[in-house]
């Protein structure tokens, strides 16, 4: 949806209690750092702009893993090996034309609420999609600390009052702030590998929560 594709750092790990029928595995399961950047352009600070980026991975334990793709992202088995799996992103502009049309509210409708409210103020003169997303994405990206409390209430308008989260209720104030501007967007549960990072608090290998939104030139993404 950018105009540079780029890798970014991992998001907030988290684990969560509930389990979903068929595991998403994220690209950072066990990369095969030699498989990285298949084809891909990069710029001087190392971001790649353009191409694909691919990697193999190993499926953890007994994980369940069912291949996968969105726009721009594909989760597929090699074929030469069964036991391995591959990712491969896509990093094209997406280049999507959809525009964006703030809702017109019916004047006698409720008051608004406070996520309503944020929502409309961030994307107000957005002309497009892609920047009504983004100042979205951007302000939780900004606004909203991780904080992995598992007695604090992760529903949007709680996580919004008091700015912090951990990745559920970062999702789901995501979709919800999406949503009330018209924009259709949804959760995705999945599970990450990773070493468990001190420094960042990131406590390693763990049920993590992600969200798409949908593109409707593209699709979800």
């Amino acid at each position: 949806m950018s105009r540079r594709g780029r890798r970014r750092p991992p998001g907030t790990r988290c684990h969560t209690a509930a389990l979903i029928a068929l595991v998403l595995v994220a690209a950072a399961l066990f990369i095969d750092a030699a498989a990285l950047h298949a084809g891909a352009g990069t710029s001087a600070d190392g971001q790649i702009v353009d191409g694909s980026d691919t990697a193999r991975l190993l499926a953890p334990g007994a994980a369940v893993i069912a291949p996968y793709a969105n726009a721009g992202y594909r989760l597929e088995r090699d074929p030469t090996d069964p036991e391995v799996w591959q990712v491969t992103v896509d990093l094209e502009p997406l280049e999507s034309r959809t525009a964006f049309h703030l809702p017109t509210r019916d004047p006698a409708a409720a008051a608004m609420t406070p996520v309503e409210r944020l929502a409309r103020g961030l994307t107000r003169d957005a002309r497009d999609q892609h920047i009504a997303t983004s100042r979205i994405l951007g302000w939780i990206a900004r606004s909203i600390r991780y904080d992995l409390d598992r007695s604090a209430p992760q529903e949007p308008t709680r996580v919004l009052a008091r700015r912090s989260a951990y990745c559920t209720g970062v999702a789901r104030l995501a979709v919800a702030l999406l949503d009330a501007v018209g924009i259709r967007a949804r959760e995705v549960a999945g599970y990450v590998v990773e070493s468990p990072d001190p420094v960042r608090g990131a406590p390693g290998a763990g049920f993590h929560r992600w969200i798409e939104v949908w593109v409707p030139d593209r699709g979800w993404v």
